[in-house]
């Protein structure tokens, strides 16, 4: 990417990789290990993405951040509820946490412009 002369690499992911940070959610914590017995190669492939983009150097060129999120749907937030960033567990302990694809979209737009979680892999949440 640095040879294209990439600067800035912004996607989305899963909490299969997780931070060090994250804390217990019982949605996830079921979820998840699920996920990696039913589709262990998209499993890896969430993981391995995150340890690539955690090993790149530091005097590499590319800001990257990567949102993690867990269950997407199509219809508003409910009752207007706007997108969280954080660590899983921030927003409740037991059920899985959720995202419109409008707030999901609102999240990745203003990263890119207030750049809050360069070089960062936060969950996103409503």
């Amino acid at each position: 990417m640095s040879e294209l002369g990439v600067k800035r690499l912004i996607g989305i992911g899963t909490p299969s990789y997780a931070e060090p940070q994250d804390g217990f959610n019982l949605g996830l914590a079921v979820t998840v290990p699920l996920l990696k017995l039913v589709a262990p190669r998209v499993f890896e492939d969430v993981v391995e993405t995150g340890r690539l983009l955690k090993g790149l150097r530091d005097d590499t060129n590319i800001d990257w951040t990567w949102l993690r999120v867990s269950l997407l749907y199509d219809e508003p937030a409910p009752r207007n509820e706007k997108y969280k960033l954080g660590f899983t567990g921030q927003g409740g302990r037991i059920a899985l946490p959720s995202l419109s694809r409008k707030e999901l979209s609102k999240a990745l737009l203003d990263e890119m412009e207030e750049r809050k979680w360069v070089r960062g892999m936060p969950f996103c949440w409503t």
